[in-house]
């Protein structure tokens, strides 16, 4: 573990409390990755580690919040949690003297694995059994925890999404049952979840095989096709749904925009950039080798191509406003590429001459 987190376990330790890291760390380390996921659990409650860190902040539910150097890591008292409210909070809770107690409120069996000072594993719950055999387990009867907290639905997607692990059959079960309490969380929340299990082409295969669309109201995931940027899956799911910044409104609309147009149109080539292409052509299950053909064969690819530059046609047509000549030249572009006039200074032009006739009249 960084030195920076073994020194605040050791502080921890120095004042006669118990200290371990829990969850991330662990269990990806016991995987052979190293994470960055930072979680001490300890039986000090908030007030005795404020004595110990007086930076220290608290954010509720006995954890707080604490960065040495450029670590960021959280410390949790033992606790149970006794009562929830609207499936997702925590509304009641005590804190424990074992750190058994705490591992029973935890998720997710293989996220109970701990690693002391020494880099040794306490594992309780037999997580590492649950690790080697790559399950994801609840703690505890699965109908109950994901009636606690329904964001365990997508957490257990999400895992099985990342860690490419599978998901135990009474879990699956649970699952299915309990998946319109989906509808009862917020937007916001389920989208984090949703950007995360977008990222590998197995969570699309996972939220169809959970039937999770209703619930997730975002449309049919079997006619999803998996492209390795999530802007390009939102695109094709009910994506208006959920809460998007202006950015990526703007980006996933103008996807949209292109899936409905032929790909094979010069304009549509010339305007779309090549990584564009080569995702619209996957989902839309058309060759992206013959389009990038078809895009080398256009007249031209830019407009530093244009056989006359702007700045010379401002110079030749000095008469006419900037504005106006700009304005024939975005024309001129678009006829280069359709193929309606040829790239060259006569017909250029011919181009703005006639253009320049129809003006005056």
């Amino acid at each position: 573990m960084p030195v920076e987190v073994r020194r605040i376990i050791k502080r921890i330790l120095d004042a006669s409390y118990e200290a371990y890291l829990v969850g991330g760390y662990p269990r990806d380390y016991y995987r052979g990755f190293v994470s960055d996921d930072y979680d001490i659990c300890t039986n000090a409650t908030p007030e005795e580690l404020k004595k110990l860190f007086p930076h220290l902040e608290e954010i509720r539910f006995g954890s707080c919040r604490l960065k040495e150097g450029t670590f960021e890591v959280e410390i949790t008292t033992y606790r149970e949690e006794y009562e929830y409210q609207a499936h997702r909070f925590i509304k009641n809770y005590r804190y424990v003297d074992t750190l058994r107690q705490d591992l029973m409120r935890r998720d997710f069996v293989m996220n109970t694995l701990c690693m002391d000072i020494n880099g040794n594993y306490i594992d309780l719950l037999n997580a590492r059994d649950d690790i080697d055999k790559r399950m994801i387990r609840t703690v505890g009867d699965p109908f109950q925890r994901l009636e606690e907290d329904a964001l365990r639905i997508l957490r257990a997607v999400r895992f099985a999404t990342t860690l490419h692990f599978d998901i135990d059959p009474s879990l699956k079960e649970a699952i299915i049952e309990k998946r319109d309490l989906l509808k009862e969380l917020s937007k916001d929340r389920i989208k984090m979840e949703l950007d995360r299990i977008l990222q590998d082409p197995s969570g699309l295969e996972w939220l169809c095989k959970l039937k999770l669309e209703e619930a997730l109201e975002l449309g049919e995931f079997s006619n999803v096709t998996w492209v390795d940027d999530i802007d390009f899956c939102w695109a094709q799911l009910n994506w208006k749904a959920y809460p998007m910044s202006r950015k990526k409104t703007s980006k996933i609309s103008a996807i949209q925009k292109l899936l409905q147009q032929n790909l094979s149109d010069p304009l549509v080539l010339y305007q779309t950039e090549d990584e564009w292409i080569r995702k619209l052509a996957m989902i839309k299950n058309i060759s992206y080798e013959e389009l990038s053909r078809k895009k080398e064969l256009l007249p031209i690819h830019g407009t530093k191509e244009i056989a006359v530059s702007i700045d010379g046609l401002k110079q030749t047509y000095a008469t006419y406003s900037d504005k106006l000549i700009y304005q024939w030249w975005k024309e001129l572009e678009i006829q280069i590429v359709l193929g309606t006039v040829e790239n060259t200074k006569d017909a250029i032009h011919r181009f703005i001459d006639q253009k320049i006739s129809i003006h005056q009249k």
